[in-house]
């Protein structure tokens, strides 16, 4: 019934903008950082390796790097939006890797300074993350965003990951506690710039026979239907 519901208003929300760039319902999709500072260029998600199983979401490679690392394709498992979580396969082999927000009091870093890690990685999880239609100051219309009870996604420069050489451009999270006017304001924190991240449709591969796995519990979410005309809605 829930995904009736999405498709039956999907049908009549449409963004109004010179491209025409539709809201829609995916079981899948890739996400993109959208700073508020409009001078700053539009990126997506993607991942970098640090460790078995573990991955750090960027949104950038470093300048020496080639290729480019791969866009993400990711889905939300879940019965109710309290339980719901971000994922995505691992293919061939078929497992999933999930959407992890380092908790304040794991890290040695302050979180007032750049926010806390955000992580894809097979042995931990975060539930209540989820893909929501909202409303936000950079955006003239509501979008889909990637939503967490009282956060704010920072995305950081000139950090080192890891073992990999270079620098990259990496996404944080700011908790609630944490959060100053200036973060509220969505402008630079601590060398860090606010940014929206939203989803765009993607197909959703099935899983190989004996996967890891499952796509019982995949829920369709709000998102646009291609990348082109989501600068203008927000303001570029």
């Amino acid at each position: 019934m829930h995904s009736l519901i999405l498709s039956a208003l999907s049908l009549l929300l449409r963004i109004p903008s010179s491209t025409s760039t539709t809201l829609t319902t995916s079981p899948a999709f890739h996400l993109l950082a959208i700073p508020h500072n409009t001078s700053l260029a539009i990126s997506p998600l993607t991942t970098l390796h640090t460790g078995a199983g573990q991955n750090r979401i960027a949104l950038s490679q470093p300048t020496n790097a080639s290729p480019s690392p791969a866009t993400i394709i990711f889905y939300q498992n879940a019965t109710s939006s309290n339980d719901a979580t971000i994922l995505t396969d691992v293919l061939p082999q078929g497992f999933p890797l999930t959407i992890f927000l380092t908790p304040p009091g794991q890290t040695t870093t302050s979180p007032s300074e750049k926010g806390l890690a955000i992580d894809l990685t097979v042995s931990g999880s975060t539930p209540g993350l989820t893909i929501s239609l909202e409303s936000t100051p950079a955006a003239d219309e509501q979008v889909p965003l990637l939503k967490y009870p009282g956060a704010t996604f920072l995305s950081c420069g000139n950090e080192t990951v890891g073992y990999l050489p270079g620098t990259y451009t990496v996404l944080n999270w700011l908790p609630e506690v944490y959060i100053t006017t200036r973060a509220a304001e969505g402008v630079e924190v601590g060398g860090c710039e606010v940014v929206d991240v939203v989803a765009v449709c993607e197909e959703l591969e099935p899983l190989p026979e004996g996967a890891l796995g499952t796509h019982e519990f995949v829920r369709e979410v709000w998102c646009f239907d291609g990348e082109e005309g989501i600068a203008g809605i927000f303001g570029r």
